[in-house]
């Protein structure tokens, strides 16, 4: 009996043992069955991309855990695959160093996965339903490829990054991402994600960051956002948003970067974003790529103080936004404020003194605005990058600023010194100073044009020691009254900078050009002084700016020839001297100009023939040589590949005309007794008469500018189309009107002479197609069609229409004629009404009382 328990005791130990042995052997195996799939599915993920460097140290003849050696992988503790991350190359579609095409499903094997980081690659087509499937993901970083389709609707638990921006995805952003309690960073931006943006969001309790910038999300910005205590980073522009911004924002109290601009919000700017205590960077509208009227947000109000007396605000960015009222005087707090947009809005009053305490302001533009009262002394404009106060209605001089220190620059957060360089950056990009060509070196742009600023100019407003030798300088001072030598003004530090632009058009600047202003400035780019008073001879070297670009000397007292030495402008596109008293020859070396664009010499006393070279030069589009006393022939145009407008009228050319007789007008040739007479067929040439523009602005800065042809100064194909397509919106406008009252005239006054219905439509080519596009970029900065749109959306539309015509027609059909101009500048063929549709609605309105 003893025996028998002995036995039984033994067989159950052995049996305790067996078990404990089998049991410490099934963890073994599984977890060796978990690393050899780890191996197969990155395998399969190496054979997927067989020409990528990294992935080919992926050998396959070894075993066991040794791919927890390969590069871009990192392993537990148990050898299982937890992060796999390929960098993103260095350059965009570098061999061997890129992942392109479709990316396996076999990534969804890899179950201890925690991270997957793939971006800025060539990755196509559809992210694996596996990935989302991997309960242990954290981090998922795809963004920058071309990944397309719908976004999962059920994510990782655990996931903390998810970072899918710049693909093609599409469909709606799924509420369920509300169920990842831990996320901290979403970043969905440049898609094509649709839908609203949804108000779960609001209940991630550790989100940080959240960009759904770039999409064509719609509807309004959930208020629930306010709860997202943790919000350091919002970002929501360049989508299809409306309504307003809303107050639970100001919730947010550790919120940096609120950026909704490029949307269709409205409303006032909550004052409660003043409780926002860290915010830095504030950009609540955009004047880049605004072509679309409907991507503009127009808000009611303006900036409310509790906004500017933020204490870390660095950038505060709302131009062409609607804002109205006076720029806030609050300012006392900005020791931090470095960067200020509030221009093209209906702000009014005085730029406050206040601003100028910001010591460390290096970026200011209230341009387009209504502002008035004179430049506080303490508000600098020399050691600020850009400072842009035109088109306003300012009085006085500009302060001088003569025992003013710099302060030094701050260190700047990586946020916020992304977003100051990426607007410092669009915006001389936008003003078309690229064109320059600054070569790498800073920029700095200084804009007092069209206000009534007057005094008597020493020196160019630029902190020497704040910029250094290093700068390139942009000076703008155009219609104004400002007076001075130009040496006086340019010397002192012309020769210090790498490259200089300046433009006095309209002013009272007087002197001459002499030679040591040739010697010393010779890196200046662009010169425009038209219509000053500049006289005398130009010297013999001033071929020595030969780094000019621009060089726009009309309607001054200039007298003599022209130089020889011109023939060392190499780099030269525009050249006006026209409405001077030049005489003597034209020099045949401007034909060795091979740049040249736009060469107008009209209006001057020059003798002697057209040098024949000048028709050859290959990119002269305009040549206006009008109201001399030239001689001779008329040069064989066939040799001229781009010339497009071309006039010698008022001249003493005698001969047959040329063979390329379609680049002439009955006008561009007229006022030639000796010439052969103009034909009939001339007269349905389409060209504009260059004479009719006359006296028109251009932008001091363009590069492609043609002149008039009365020696008014400088433009180009493109900004004669521009200047005319700014005129049309009014001249539809008054068309629109004329055809209105001369509709309903003719339709009380029947005529006796015929029953037969007769419908005439006239139209007469302007040169250039009236579009949105062309009358934005006549306009220069100022958007005139967005102006149109904001004042129409805000029942403002009196202000667009001179007080005499607005107090005897119907309002209501002044809006509406509005309304049709408006809408017979949009770029879509389809779009636009036709002219029957135009009369057949002034038809339908009533006439006014007159």
């Amino acid at each position: 009996m003893v025996a028998a328990r002995r036995s039984t005791a033994s067989t159950a130990a052995l049996l305790l043992l067996l078990l404990a042995a089998a049991a410490s052997a099934s963890p073994s195996a599984e977890l060796h069955l978990g690393q050899e799939q780890d191996r197969s599915a990155l395998l399969q993920l190496k054979n997927a991309f067989p020409s990528v460097e990294l992935l080919r140290r992926w050998s396959p003849d070894s075993g066991g855990a040794d791919h927890c050696t390969w590069p871009g992988l990192t392993c537990d503790a148990r050898s299982r695959v937890v992060a796999l991350e390929v960098p993103a190359p260095s350059r965009r579609f570098e061999t061997g160093r890129e992942l392109t095409g479709e990316l396996p499903a076999a990534v969804g094997l890899l179950t201890e996965l925690k991270q997957v980081s793939f971006p800025f690659h060539g990755l196509l087509g559809e992210i694996p339903g596996g990935i989302w499937e991997l309960e242990k993901l954290e981090v998922v970083n795809l963004a920058g490829n071309s990944l397309r389709g719908a976004l999962p609707v059920v994510f990782p638990p655990r996931l903390r990054v998810l970072t899918l921006a710049s693909n093609l995805l599409h469909g709606e952003i799924p509420s369920s991402l509300s169920t990842c309690k831990d996320l901290e960073r979403l970043d969905l931006s440049g898609n094509r994600l649709t839908g609203t943006v949804p108000g779960a969001l609001g209940g991630l309790p550790k989100l940080k960051t959240l960009d759904l910038s770039g999409n064509r999300l719609l509807g309004s910005i959930p208020s629930s956002l306010g709860n997202c205590a943790q919000l350091l980073s919002l970002r929501l522009f360049s989508n299809l948003l409306n309504g307003s911004v809303p107050a639970e924002i100001g919730r947010l109290s550790k919120l940096w970067v609120l950026d909704v601009s490029s949307n269709r919000l409205s409303g006032p700017v909550p004052s409660e974003l003043g409780n926002c205590s860290d915010l830095s960077v504030l950009i609540l509208s955009s004047q880049f790529n605004s072509t679309d009227s409907h991507e503009l947000n127009l808000f009611e109000g303006g900036i409310p103080e509790s906004v500017t007396a933020l204490p870390r605000l660095r950038v505060l960015w709302a131009p062409r936004a609607g804002l109205e009222g006076t720029v806030p005087n609050n300012w006392g707090s900005c020791r931090s404020l470095e960067m200020v947009n509030l221009g093209e809005n209906l702000l009014s009053g005085v730029i406050p003194r206040e601003l100028g305490l910001c010591s460390n302001l290096k970026f200011l533009n209230l341009s387009s605005n209504r502002l008035s009262g004179s430049l506080d002394k303490n508000l600098c404009p020399h050691c600020m990058d850009v400072f842009d106060v035109s088109g306003n209605e300012l009085s006085g001089s500009i302060p001088a600023c003569v025992n003013k220190v710099c302060a030094s620059q701050l260190m700047l957060d990586d946020i916020t010194s992304s977003y100051s360089s990426l607007l410092i950056s669009k915006t001389l990009e936008d003003l078309s100073l690229s064109f320059y060509n600054s070569g790498g070196r800073s920029i700095v742009y200084h804009n007092f044009a069209k206000n009534n600023l007057e005094g008597h100019l020493t020196s160019l407003p630029l902190s020497a020691d704040r910029f250094g030798n290093k700068t390139s300088y942009a000076f703008v001072v155009d219609h104004n009254k400002f007076s001075g030598s130009l040496d006086s003004i340019l010397l002192e530090k012309c020769s210090s900078l790498k490259g200089l632009i300046v433009s006095f058009r309209d002013n009272k600047v007087s002197g001459q050009l002499t030679a040591e202003f040739s010697a010393k400035c010779s890196a200046i780019r662009a010169l425009d002084l038209a219509g000053n008073q500049i006289s005398g001879v130009m010297p013999a070297n001033v071929g020595l700016l030969g780094a000019l670009v621009k060089m726009d000397m009309s309607r001054n007292l200039l007298q003599g020839q022209i130089p020889a030495s011109f023939k060392e402008f190499k780099s030269l596109k525009f050249l006006s001297l026209a409405g001077n008293n030049l005489s003597g020859r034209i020099p045949s070396c401007l034909g060795q100009l091979r740049s040249l664009k736009v060469l107008d010499l009209s209006s001057n006393s020059l003798a002697g023939k057209i040098p024949r070279n000048l028709v050859t030069l290959r990119d002269l589009s305009v040549l206006l040589l009008n109201n001399n006393r030239l001689s001779g022939n008329i040069p064989d145009l066939t040799s001229s590949p781009s010339l497009s407008i071309f006039n010698v009228s008022f001249n003493d050319l005698s001969g047959p005309l040329p063979s390329k007789f379609h680049l002439l007008t009955c006008d561009s040739i007229r006022g030639n007794p000796s010439l052969q007479p103009c034909g009939l067929s001339a007269l349905s040439d389409p060209l504009v008469n260059v004479r009719a523009l006359s006296e028109t602005d251009t932008d001091p800065l363009a590069d492609n500018t043609a002149p008039d042809g009365s020696g008014g100064g400088g433009f180009s194909k493109i900004e004669i189309a521009s200047i005319t397509s700014a005129s049309a919106i009014v001249a539809v406008l008054l068309a629109l009107i004329i055809l209105y009252i001369y509709t309903r005239k003719c339709a009380s006054r029947p005529s006796g002479r015929s029953l037969r219905k007769r419908e005439v439509t006239v139209f007469v080519d302007i040169g250039a197609p009236l579009t949105y596009e062309t009358v934005l970029r006549a306009s220069g900065s100022f958007n005139a069609i967005a102006w149109a749109c904001m004042l129409l959306q805000k029942g403002r539309a009196r202000e667009f229409f001179i007080e005499g015509l607005w107090d005897v027609a119907p309002h209501d059909d002044l809006v509406e004629i509005l309304h049709l101009g408006i809408k017979c500048t949009v770029d879509s063929l389809s779009s636009r009404p036709t002219m029957k549709q135009v009369v057949r609605r002034l038809k339908e309105l009533r006439p006014p009382s007159y």
